[in-house]
C-alpha cells in the first residue's frame, strides 16, 4: 500500500502542472548576489512571460489524448504492469476517461484509476491550476543560467515551493527562451516514509496546444526500493475531430466554437 501511495502522489503533482496558472505579481530571488545584473537575464521579466505564456496555451478547445502507463519494481529492466488510458477534456473543467488496456500487475490499473480519479476531481475544482502551477504566486525563482535542451535553447531557473503543498517541486525548470514555455521539469518531492521521490515531465506542442508529454516518478521506498512509473502520450487529437467522435457534449461544444477551430 505505501508504494502504491507513493507513485498516486508522484503522478499528482506532474498531472497538475499541465494546466496554467493565471499570471501572478511576480516575486524573485536571484541565483548568485555576486551575479553581474549586465549579464544576467531580467527573472522577473522572465516569470512574468513564462506565467503570461502558460496563460495563453492553455486548452481551449476539447481534447483526447491516449496515454500508456508502465510500472517497473525491483528491476528496472522488466516492466511490471502497462495500462493504457483514454482521457477526453471539454473546457473549462470537464475531464473524463477509461482504461482501453491493461496487463500484468492488477495493481497498475488500480494506480493508475485513483490518478484520473484525482486528476478530474482538480481539474473541475481549479480549472485554471492556479494553486498549484508554476508561478510566482508559488513559487520562489533563482536563475541558474542558459542551458541547451534536445537543440533548443533554454532558461534554467530553479524552483523552490513558498508553502507546503504535495503539488508543489523542488527542482528546476528549463524555459524556451523563445516561447517562454516549460518544456521540462525535473525534482523532487519528499516524505517521511520516503527516502526520495524524483519527478521528470516533458512537455511538447501536440496539435497546436502546449502539453505534457512524457513522466517519469521514481519513489524510493524504504525497506522496499525503487518503484517507478512512466507515462506518455501515444495519441492526441483536438478540435473538431473529438466532437465529431465523442459524446453529445463535446459535439454541442465543438458547434459553439466550430470557427475558432477552423481557424485554428
Amino acid at each position: 500500500m505505501q508504494t502504491q501511495s507513493a507513485l498516486i502522489q508522484c503522478l499528482l503533482v506532474s498531472v497538475a502542472l499541465v494546466s496554467a496558472a493565471c499570471a501572478q505579481q511576480v516575486s524573485t530571488t536571484t541565483a548568485s548576489a555576486s551575479a553581474s545584473e549586465s549579464r544576467t537575464p531580467d527573472l522577473g521579466v522572465i516569470v512574468q512571460k513564462l506565467q503570461e505564456a502558460q496563460e495563453a496555451n492553455r486548452p481551449q478547445l476539447p481534447y483526447e489524448a491516449v496515454r500508456d502507463y508502465r510500472f517497473f519494481e525491483a528491476d528496472p529492466a522488466r516492466t511490471s504492469a502497462e495500462v493504457v488510458a483514454r482521457i477526453t477534456f471539454v473546457p473549462p473543467n470537464v475531464k473524463k476517461y477509461t482504461i482501453q488496456n491493461h496487463t500484468g500487475s492488477s495493481r497498475g490499473e488500480d494506480i493508475v484509476r485513483h490518478i484520473l480519479d484525482k486528476e478530474s476531481s482538480m481539474t473541475a475544482q481549479d480549472p485554471d491550476a492556479s494553486l498549484r502551477a508554476v508561478s510566482a504566486q508559488n513559487y520562489e525563482f533563482a536563475y541558474l543560467g542558459d542551458d541547451d535542451l534536445d537543440g533548443i535553447s533554454c532558461y534554467k531557473l530553479k524552483i523552490s515551493p513558498k508553502h507546503q503543498d504535495v503539488s508543489l517541486v523542488e527542482g528546476q525548470v528549463w524555459v524556451d527562451q523563445n516561447s517562454f514555455l516549460i518544456r521540462r521539469i525535473d525534482g523532487e518531492l519528499s516524505s517521511w516514509w520516503l527516502k526520495r521521490v524524483h519527478l521528470v515531465m516533458d512537455f511538447g506542442s501536440l496539435a497546436g496546444t502546449w502539453q505534457q508529454t512524457g513522466t517519469q516518478a521514481t519513489a524510493d521506498v524504504r525497506m522496499v526500493g525503487k518503484r517507478t512509473l512512466v507515462s506518455k502520450v501515444v495519441d492526441y487529437r483536438a478540435g473538431e475531430i473529438v466532437a465529431l467522435q465523442r459524446p453529445t457534449v463535446l459535439r454541442t461544444f465543438q458547434a459553439k466554437h466550430l470557427a475558432v477551430a477552423v481557424g485554428r
